[in-house]
């Protein structure tokens, strides 16, 4: 943590004299020119800094101005000492600021009319995080004295010793002025004996496994701990350098895509001006990065599938991961609905001040309200918009991307995709931009023409679909192709009598493609082949019922008493008939733990709480000893105010799929009363 801070205090200082020197003037020369090529409707007489809205709108070179170094290396005349240095190009410390310091730790900087102008003028960006000094007292943990040599605008250099409160002297200034010219250096000296104390005694695997005291070339095996922590939390840092012992400097990941072959394709910018998408191409992909002002202040990449290389074709999944930064510093818990990014490589950061306010103490972890807030802006407002946009910008610029067109149709296929599970259904699709896409016979199958390839451009019209669960080895390629081609014989009649167009193998590939596209209209048991699924394309105007025959209409009621998913606290079933017609919902997260029929798009929610609400209702009805319509009465009178909430009556009508009948709490009482019913009697008969 404590590393964090002091690289985190350097890019504040940075960012705030970054824009300083830019609203100066002195960067006029190469900023005019920058923002011409890239909006060239801009004109001749135009301020410049009005016209800096998004990263991309300064200069690369700019940045590369004010590098941050880090350099970690055993102290040159105590071998036991460990001197961590962070040196960066930023405002430097001024006296005022010093005093405020040293007077009160983190205290605000509401009163101070400079800083004040200058961070209300800083666009999102760039504008720094919380209080200046409050990173610093973490310092103090690791030793008891840090150094601080400084060089604010308009003063002399200066060298600062601060110490921990044990100290007389929290704060000196020495009479000797350090060679430094701009910015801050901070150095800190640790002593070995108290790594294991401040790195504790946990180590990753790789470590444990390759370390060799004999052969330990850093000096401690904490250093390979600090090491490995500095490649994956500090790596995509803008312009930090990494100078770890005698490993040499380590250039950052955005560094790097700097001096990639990253060629600008095109750009477009919304009419409100808050976001900016950014089409590049590289030697083997067409990335794009989404710069979004007006709900967060993010910067969002994304890398679409190119080839469906890129698909695991043993468990039949998208390789790719998806990552979440928050000021480029990647955070642990990263689960976001990563569901609606199924088709493309992502990294959403956080950039904007706003992302302070989600991160807990720990500065590695997220505050889950907040946490939830962003991810339903992310999900629901930017993704829908941003997606599609991106589809314009492919299909605008189709001609001028050098990548070979099998390539560029699987990008343009998975941005469809995008497009359709993001909430844009009736996306329309340039079909002659898949023409040359055939969709492997390893993720979906033609029934009429087995062995070939569909053809991505049909892929969108294929009405009828039969998907198969539980009959994936999850072994070879060789072996998954002889099951494929058992279960393609022993399905092959099905699929002809229901006029399946083909049969689904990738069924996590497809899954929410499916969710969104598809309905189930049949559920049955086949020997040796699992769970037959067989989807029709939705419509507008009808949803139909789940068909499934009794034997399976019993395993779906059995759900209900089932304890698989612990965390939820009710179960939801596919919609069956008879109880479909007054029951079904549309699946809605609300608790934040439901779990869903799969491949459905509505379901019926459990009448049951928990297992020992069944455990109740169980034993009731046995004593009673009731069949039939006389059953059915006994729970209405008995039992089903206790189960059916007001809160569960009044999701039901709000949610509700087939409207063909108007509804009461009576008939939703009723209908949930034969349900229980018939799961009672097929428990019993189970029992028998």
């Amino acid at each position: 943590m404590f590393i964090r801070e002091i690289v985190q205090n350097s890019i504040d200082a940075t960012k705030i004299q970054i824009w300083k020197d830019i609203c100066s003037g002195i960067y006029d020369f190469i900023i005019r020119p920058h923002l011409k090529n890239i909006y060239p409707n801009i004109g001749d007489d135009f301020d410049v800094i009005p016209n800096i809205k998004f990263p991309d709108d300064i200069p690369q070179e700019i940045y590369g101005n004010y590098p941050i170094l880090l350099s970690v290396d055993w102290d040159e005349n105590d071998s036991n000492l460990l001197t961590i240095t962070c040196k960066d190009n930023g405002t430097g410390i001024s006296e005022e600021n010093l005093i405020r310091m040293t007077r009160k730790v983190g205290e605000s900087r509401k009163l101070d009319k400079a800083f004040l102008d200058i961070k209300d003028s800083l666009p999102f960006w760039l504008k720094p995080t919380g209080a200046f000094g409050i990173g610093l007292q973490s310092l103090f943990i690791l030793t008891d004295s840090f150094t601080i040599q400084t060089k604010a605008e308009n003063e002399t250099p200066k060298e600062i010793i601060f110490r921990s409160a044990k100290k007389q002297n929290y704060c000196s200034i020495l009479d000797k002025e350090p060679l430094i010219k701009k910015g801050t250096r901070l150095i800190l000296k640790i002593n070995k004996e108290r790594f294991a104390e401040i790195f504790k005694n946990s180590f990753s695997f790789e470590i444990i496994d390759s370390y060799d005291y004999y052969t330990d070339n850093k000096g401690s095996i904490y250093l390979y701990k600090m090491h490995d922590y500095l490649l994956s939390e500090l790596s995509n840092i803008e312009f930090l350098n990494i100078n770890f012992l005698e490993d040499g400097l380590i250039k950052t990941v955005k560094q790097k895509s700097t001096t990639q072959d990253l060629t600008l394709v095109d750009s477009k910018i919304n009419i409100e001006q808050t976001s900016k998408i950014i089409s590049y191409e590289t030697e083997n992909s067409l990335p794009f990065i989404v710069y979004e002002s007006g709900f967060i202040g993010t910067e969002i990449f994304f890398n679409f599938i190119s080839s469906f290389e890129s698909v695991d074709l043993e468990y039949r999944q998208p390789h790719y991961k998806n990552l979440y930064y928050v000021r480029d510093i990647p955070v642990k818990d990263n689960t976001y609905g990563f569901y609606k990014s199924n088709y493309f490589g992502l990294m959403w950061n956080l950039l904007s001040p706003k992302s302070d306010k989600i991160l807990s103490l720990s500065r590695n972890k997220l505050i889950s309200k907040t946490k939830n807030s962003l991810n339903s802006t992310l999900l629901y407002d930017i993704f829908p918009i941003v997606i599609t946009e991106i589809k314009d910008l492919f299909e605008k610029n189709y001609g001028k991307y050098k990548m070979d067109e099998s390539s560029k149709s699987c990008v343009y296929f998975h941005i469809i995709m995008s497009c359709i599970i993001n909430d844009n259904p009736n996306v329309e699709i340039k079909h002659n931009l898949l023409n040359n896409l055939k969709i492997p016979t390893l993720l979906i199958e033609s029934i009429t023409n087995k062995d070939e390839e569909i053809n991505a451009k049909d892929f969108f019209n294929l009405e009828k679909l039969i998907v198969v669960s539980g009959n994936s080895s999850g072994g070879s390629k060789e072996r998954n192709f002889q099951i494929k081609q058992t279960v393609y014989e022993s399905l092959k009649t099905d699929c002809e009598k229901e006029n399946v167009d083909a049969i689904v193998w990738a069924n996590q590939y497809f899954d929410i493609y499916l969710r969104y596209n598809y309905e189930i209209s049949k559920i049955y048991k086949k020997n040796n082949s699992g769970t037959v699924y067989i989807l029709t394309k939705k419509t507008l105007h009808k949803i139909e019922p789940v068909s499934v025959d009794d034997e399976t209409r019993s395993q779906i009621l059995k759900h209900l008493v089932s304890n698989r998913y612990a965390l939820a606290n009710r179960q939801n079933i596919y919609s069956i008939s008879p109880y479909c017609n007054i029951l079904s919902v549309k699946n809605v997260y609300l608790g934040g733990f439901e779990h869903f029929p799969y491949l459905s798009s509505h379901s019926i929610v459990s009448p049951f709480k928990n297992k020992r609400q069944v455990d109740f209702v169980i034993e009731k009805l046995d004593k009673v000893k009731l069949i039939g319509t006389k059953l059915i009465e006994y729970i209405k009178d008995e039992i089903i105010d206790i189960l059916i909430t007001p809160k569960l009556i009044n999701h039901i009508k709000e949610n509700r799929v087939f409207l063909d009948e108007d509804i009461d709490n009576g008939k939703i009482k009723s209908e949930y009363a034969k349900l229980i019913a018939d799961l009672y009697k097929t428990i019993k008969t189970q029992q028998k």
